[in-house]
Formats: C-alpha cells, sequence, structure tokens
C-alpha cells in the first residue's frame, strides 16, 4: 500500500507582505537644505557647484549696529574699524583703540556688555579668532604723520566661556587681555592649533611668537629683493608647516626660504589653498610642487581672499585702487588691509575656484568676517558718501544671512519703511544702538 505526502499550498497562495516596522512615535524632523551635510538637492553633473551657487549667491540684510552717542559726548567722533563674531557675541574695533563687545540676544536689539580700556593703543584694524575660539587677536595702527610713526601693535586676548547664567554672564568680561606684540602690523594664528601667532612686521620680514607666553620664537626676513607687496600680510598653510610672507615661500621650522614667486601685481601678497597645493597670488594659481604658473583668473584680481570657517567656499574683497608708486600711496594704507569697494564676491574653493556671485553691499565695506557656522556674514561699512579716511567719517556693523533673500513684495515695503524711519533718528542726532535695516 502507497502512502502519498500532500502539501498544503494555502500558505503559499497568500500573498506576501513585508512587516511594518514601528518608529515609536518619533518622526525625523526636516532637513534645512543650508546645512553643509545634507544630501544634495541638485544632484548629477556638477550638483555640489550648483548649491553652493545657490546658497552663497545670496545674502539678506539682518542687523545694523551703530555705536550709542545718546548718553555720552566722548562716543561722537567713534566709529568701528573691524568686526567679528563668535558663539553669541559681535565683536567691534573702534577708531579710538576699544573694543566693544555686543551680546546677541534671541531677537535684537543687541547691548554692549564689555568695553575694553585700550586707550593707549591705535585704532583696531582687524581682529581675528583662534581655532578652538578660546583667544583673540587685535591688530592695531594709525595714519602716519610727519611728526611720529604710528605705533602698531598686536594685542593676544583670552576668551572666557560664556556662563549659562544670564545673570553671572552680563557682570563677567568676555574678553581678557593677555600679552602685547610690539612693533606688528597683523596677526594670525595657525590653523592647527592655538600655539602659534604669525605677525607681520615692516621691512617684508614675519616673527612667530609664543601665544602662551608672549615671547618671540623666530624672525623671517626676506632675501634682499623681495616684491615688496602694499597690502602684504604673511599666512599659515593649513597643515601648519609653511609661511608665505611677501611672495616668498618658508619653511620656518628649518628657517630657510624654499623659493620666490614671480611678482605680477603691486597690492596682493597671496594666500594658501584648502587642497594644500596651490597659491593664489591675486589673479595667478601656481602650484606647490612644481612652483609653475597653472592658470589665470581674472575675477579674483585685487582682492583679498578669505575662507569661511568649513574652508570651502571664498570671500572676495576688492582693494581700492590707489596708485602703484610707495610715494604716491596713502600712508594710513601701507599696514592695514582695508579698506575695499562695495561690493564682495564668492568662489568655491575647488579646482577651478568658479565664481558664485557678487553683493553689492550699497557702501565702502572695511572690514569683512563670518560666524563659525557660517550662516552669518558681518561686515563694517561706511556711512560716508565722500571716503576719506578709515578712522573717521561713520560707520556702522551690519549682519547678513546666508542663502536669503527677500520674498514678498511685503517685506520690501516693510525694509523701506525701516530705511526712512533711519534716516529721520540721523537728522535728529538720535543713533540707536542697532536698527534693523535692508538695502
Amino acid at each position: 500500500c502507497a502512502c502519498y505526502l500532500c502539501i498544503n499550498f494555502s500558505k503559499i497562495a497568500r500573498p506576501h507582505a513585508r512587516p511594518q516596522i514601528s518608529d515609536g512615535g518619533v518622526r525625523t524632523p526636516p532637513v534645512d537644505p543650508c546645512l553643509p551635510h545634507h544630501h544634495s538637492p541638485c544632484p548629477g553633473i556638477n550638483g555640489r557647484f550648483r548649491d553652493y551657487k545657490f546658497m552663497f549667491s545670496k545674502f539678506k540684510p539682518y542687523y545694523t549696529l551703530r555705536v550709542d552717542s545718546r548718553n555720552s559726548e566722548e562716543w561722537e567722533d567713534i566709529d568701528f574699524t573691524s568686526c567679528l563674531t563668535f558663539s553669541n557675541y559681535i565683536v567691534a574695533g573702534c577708531n579710538n583703540g576699544q573694543i566693544r563687545v555686543y551680546k546677541m540676544m534671541d531677537h535684537p536689539p543687541y547691548y554692549c556688555v564689555q568695553t575694553t580700556d585700550n586707550s593707549d593703543v591705535e585704532p583696531i584694524t582687524s581682529l581675528s579668532l583662534s581655532n578652538s575660539a578660546r583667544m583673540m587677536v587685535s591688530s592695531s595702527t594709525a595714519e602716519a604723520e610727519l611728526d611720529r610713526q604710528p605705533n602698531n601693535a598686536c594685542t593676544l586676548w583670552s576668551i572666557r566661556p560664556s556662563s549659562s547664567s544670564s545673570s553671572e554672564s552680563s557682570n563677567q568680561d568676555v574678553l581678557e587681555r593677555r600679552h602685547v606684540i610690539e612693533r606688528v602690523d597683523h596677526a594670525t594664528f595657525s590653523h592647527l592649533s592655538d600655539d602659534l601667532l604669525l605677525a607681520t612686521m615692516a621691512e617684508h620680514k614675519c616673527c612667530l611668537v609664543d601665544c602662551y607666553t608672549g615671547k618671540t620664537i623666530s624672525v623671517l626676513a626676506n632675501p634682499p629683493g623681495s616684491d615688496g607687496y602694499h597690502k602684504n600680510h604673511a599666512v599659515f598653510n593649513f597643515t601648519d608647516d609653511l609661511v608665505l610672507n611677501d611672495g616668498v615661500l618658508w619653511d620656518y621650522r628649518a628657517m630657510f626660504p624654499i623659493y620666490k614667486f614671480d611678482k605680477f601685481n603691486n597690492i596682493v601678497s597671496g594666500v594658501f589653498t584648502p587642497a594644500g597645493i596651490e597659491i593664489i597670488i591675486n589673479t595667478e594659481i601656481w602650484d606647490m610642487r612644481t612652483f609653475k604658473l597653472l592658470n589665470t583668473i581674472n575675477s579674483l584680481d585685487n582682492c583679498l581672499l578669505k575662507y569661511n570657517h568649513s574652508r570651502d567656499i571664498m570671500y572676495g574683497l576688492s582693494h581700492v585702487k590707489q596708485e602703484i608708486h610707495d610715494h604716491e600711496i596713502s600712508p594710513s594704507y601701507k599696514h592695514v588691509m582695508g579698506p575695499f569697494e562695495s561690493t564682495f564676491k564668492t568662489f568655491a574653493a575647488n579646482s577651478g575656484y568658479p565664481s558664485l556671485g557678487t553683493y553689492d553691499a550699497g557702501r565702502q565695506i572695511i572690514d569683512l568676517n563670518f560666524c563659525r557656522r557660517d550662516e552669518l556674514v558681518v561686515t563694517v561699512e561706511s556711512t560716508n558718501e565722500e571716503f576719506t579716511s578709515m578712522w573717521t567719517g561713520g560707520s556702522v556693523v551690519k549682519l547678513y544671512k546666508v542663502g536669503r533673500s527677500k520674498a514678498t513684495r511685503e517685506d520690501d515695503d516693510e525694509d523701506d519703511d525701516d530705511v526712512e524711519d533711519e534716516d529721520d533718528d540721523e537728522d535728529d542726532d538720535d543713533e540707536s544702538v542697532g536698527d534693523l535695516e535692508d538695502d
């Protein structure tokens, strides 16, 4: 007798259903398209470039900061000359040598929480922040006069961590002076640590300073026949093992000049690129491996280049046109980076350095910087139509939102009303600490 086994086909006939995965009621928030770590909204060929062009070609005026001269007559002649932002503070250097620190609240206006006593120094021409945001260096210089030489110096500051309690932070100074380095025009920190400070000096020299002791470690003096750029400032490469000063490439550890680049302009001294294999000197792109000229980009002409904190975007500030001869250049502009024209440009910091856009601020720019998250751009702009000096004539600190633009006509009308109100306040000599303003 044979036995047969019949298979039950009922389960096979049922359609397969994928099991539902429960997320526990948690929903993922939407991704901000302006953040650098998001998935590209422009995939495909040149998608990243289109992302950069979308984000860094639009800037929306957000806030304008003015010196409050209502309570004291001694503030009437004070103007801003440099700017910096970190954490929830705005730092502004003044033409009387003081540094004013403003607290950034959730909503404007912003209030001054500290004014440094720097009456013994010259106007603050530049501010630079260390990589860890624990130290800051301020550079000061003045207009050269016939009867005296300007007292150029750099001051190193410690930044106190912000307190969680608003009452404690209001009574505590944000900046604390550490060291003063004399006879220095401009200074910047190393990129990988807070140990070294690179200071630009007169006569085509630069020096390395220990940030903790304030002592000079070494002085790099360019050989005879150096290029002599009018706006020279020494810079580190992004691995902190090379220095570019006045067109000469140095290995500062061996105290030996490596190469002297050919000079094709009289203003811009050059910067390193984040890739570490190229140097940009005005419009020329140089290969550091072969020291040959790779390319020439005309849009970089006469521009001071600054990298954002993520090092993927370059901001270009065009120097005000000056005569090329030493005896015809204004003495007040030889030791400072500014002034600049009323527009700033953005470039992608990758191969080819393509242009992303140009923004017209409508006023002559004295200084430009950005926050560590690359969401805000802060500038110092002159309010005087006939610009004659960086130290007088009136100036404001202005904040811009990156990647934002005016969307509706109603916003434009409100902005125009704000500008008219500000003009009325200026006529009445009643300047406010900060006013909303959109050009």
